[in-house]
């Protein structure tokens, strides 16, 4: 008996660890599927809160270059509607943006920088997702959860989504406030790739709808967006399918449908401007741009991709405007030609035989494929170009990091990679935080740029501009000179010249410059006013008045010629003249008070005392504060 109870619980014992051991493995598993399927919320409490102290200094920031023609001095974002107006610009959801910000704050920054912000955030937290849910071995059947593993842990997705989201080069694309076409175009990118995750790894063809639908918007937004079914497609088979033939075979509706998103950019106007140009937004890319051909912009491109890639490691010095001078003889390509042409082979040698790894630097090609291969761009390097790319960058940095660490110091702790990941944030974020300060001040910035690149001509103009705007005329006359030197002949420049020189009272030389631009720029109205101003300010009053006719002879409704030639006039005791010049800036604009006064005081030198006196009384009703009006209007009504 003793031997049969010892017997029974030798296999009760038995059975017992059986059951556990079952238990540990199904919880591992459990736990794992837990760590994909499930939300990490720390982890992305943690992303939003490093991003948003790396840009709360963004608020501050100016508007720069692009901006001033895109917001400040445009018409059409004053109008939320109708919706006409926004489809009739080359990036619809750029424009409506803008206009529903211009509702909010008018031409006050803050509105601006809390929506780029808010799209850098979501983009964040859509890059952690996908991180997180892209599985290590492609699934096997449609709508089957292909591993309990995926390809980087939820700690390694963080890291890199952390490092993405306070990274400085993506400054540009988040305070520089028209780039938030990028970033915005960045956002619908990632939430199409999401969105193909989430329909092979469950098979809910909502999914699939979702995915065109967010093309469509990138469509909408900025024209990169062209790459976004192809990149798509390459997840898929990569890391879902398995082969390009099964994704397509199993999602091929999907793929259609994005593929008819490109009607969009047709609809916009794209591809007509790679082929023709376009009058309507100027030659700025395509193969009529007449400051390069597509053999220059394609022997440029290796080194400015090889900056690129360094920023990614090392973001310092960061460039607002590069001004990039284009390689004109092939012998200066070879080296970053060759060096980029490795890593492209690498890269196709990995999509053959390590898919997984290939699609880290497929991605950073295919993306910058639109504006960094042999389409001709008016510039040929910006730093935002890499919002969507640095992410792959960082996920090579990330993993060669943590197996550089193993093989010299064997499995590494997560303290270890903790304090790491900590050190690496706060430098990127701290680096971002200076980087956005830059941003403060249009004069800060160019300031930054000219101390980089001294020979670029544009920056010289637009530091002379930031200077001018804060009343530093002398300086910013010395930075148009510069710009001058480098090129004699940029009509723009001299005309900026000549308003600084006016400014300080260096009359002649201004009507000197202007003059200069006219050679270039001969039907230019507002030009031939500057010019006059100067004339009449050094005596030439001949000549002013010939300069006023030939401004008004270019734009009749010129706002400000008739008013300006009547004081000429005024000045000169040539009392008809200028009544009659006033009495044509009145007809033009009955609600000018100022020229209805100066008409007054010219019909009391005339001794038309009761036009004087109806016009004075007119002038009163439109600017009762006009304390001169009123001690004239005294002076010459009747009495009563």
């Amino acid at each position: 008996m003793l031997q049969n109870s010892s017997r029974r619980l030798r296999i009760a014992f038995v059975r017992t660890r059986e059951l556990a051991i079952t238990t540990k493995n199904h919880l591992k598993r459990h736990e794992s599927n837990a760590a994909v399927r499930g939300v990490p919320w720390i982890y992305a409490i943690i992303i939003l809160a490093a991003a948003a102290i790396a840009y709360a200094n963004s608020f501050r920031g100016v508007f720069l270059l692009d901006d001033f023609g895109h917001i400040v001095t445009s018409e059409t974002i004053k109008s939320v509607g109708p919706l006409s107006v926004h489809l009739a610009d080359f990036r619809p959801l750029v424009h409506f943006t803008l206009a529903i910000n211009y509702a909010v704050s008018g031409l006050n920054v803050w509105s601006y920088h809390a929506l780029n912000v808010a799209v850098h955030l979501a983009s964040a937290l859509t890059l952690f997702a996908i991180l997180r849910l892209t599985p290590r071995r492609p699934a096997l059947d449609a709508g089957a959860d292909s591993s309990p593993t995926t390809l980087l842990s939820s700690r390694l997705a963080f890291a890199v989504a952390l490092l993405w989201a306070v990274h400085p080069i993506q400054t540009q694309a988040v305070t520089y406030i028209i780039q938030r076409g990028e970033s915005l175009m960045g956002l619908w990118y990632l939430l199409v790739i999401l969105s193909v995750n989430r329909l092979g790894l469950t098979g809910r063809t909502w999914w699939g709808g979702l995915a065109v639908l967010f093309c469509a918007a990138g469509m909408f937004t900025k024209e990169t967006m062209v790459t976004a079914p192809f990149v798509a497609l390459m997840y898929d088979a990569v890391f879902l399918a398995g082969t390009w033939r099964g994704a397509l075979r199993r999602r091929w509706p999907m793929y259609a449908a994005m593929g008819l998103t490109w009607g969009i950019l047709g609809y916009l106007g794209l591809f007509h401007d790679i082929l023709y140009g376009s009058k309507k937004h100027g030659v700025d890319l395509g193969f009529k741009v007449e400051t390069m051909t597509p053999w220059t912009y394609l022997l440029t491109q290796p080194e400015v991709i090889l900056h690129y890639l360094r920023l990614c490691l090392w973001p310092y010095p960061q460039c607002f405007d590069y001004g990039w001078q284009p390689v004109t003889d092939w012998s200066d390509a070879i080296i970053p030609g060759t060096v980029l042409l490795l890593l492209l082979v690498a890269t196709l040698w990995a999509m053959v035989r390590r898919p997984m790894i290939g699609f880290l630097g497929a991605w950073v090609f295919v993306i910058l494929s639109p504006t960094s291969s042999f389409i001709p761009i008016k510039d040929f390097a910006f730093e935002h170009r890499m919002y969507l790319p640095l992410a792959t960058v960082l996920i090579s940095v990330v993993l060669a990091a943590k197996s550089l660490w193993r093989r010299i110091a064997g499995t590494p702790t997560p303290q270890v990679g903790t304090i790491a990941l900590v050190v690496a944030a706060i430098m990127l974020g701290g680096r971002t935080l200076r980087r956005n300060a830059d941003y403060a001040a249009a004069s800060i910035m160019w300031a930054d740029v000219v101390a980089q690149r001294p020979t670029h001509v544009r920056a010289w103009n637009y530091y002379g501009v930031a200077l001018a705007v804060e009343g530093r005329h002398d300086e910013a006359i010395r930075a148009y000179e510069k710009a001058l030197a480098l090129r004699p002949d940029s009509d723009d420049v001299q005309i900026n010249l000549g308003k600084s020189l006016a400014r300080v009272g260096r009359y002649a030389e201004a009507a000197n410059q202007y003059r200069k631009a006219l050679a270039l720029s001969a039907d230019d109205a507002m030009l031939h006013h500057s010019l006059a101003i100067a004339l009449e300010k050094t005596g030439q009053l001949d000549a002013a008045l010939a300069e006023y006719a030939e401004t008004l002879r270019l734009d009749p409704s010129h706002p400000f010629a008739r008013f300006n030639r009547g004081l000429a006039l005024k000045s000169a005791g040539r009392w008809v003249e200028a009544e009659s010049a006033f009495s044509d800036a009145v007809r033009v604009n009955p609600r000018d008070a100022d020229a209805r006064f100066q008409r007054a005081t010219c019909l009391v030198q005339l001794k038309r005392l009761e036009e004087a006196v109806r016009e004075l009384e007119e002038t009163l009703r439109l600017h009762p504060d006009n304390a001169l009006a009123k001690d004239l209007y005294a002076r010459v009504r009747p009495p009563r």
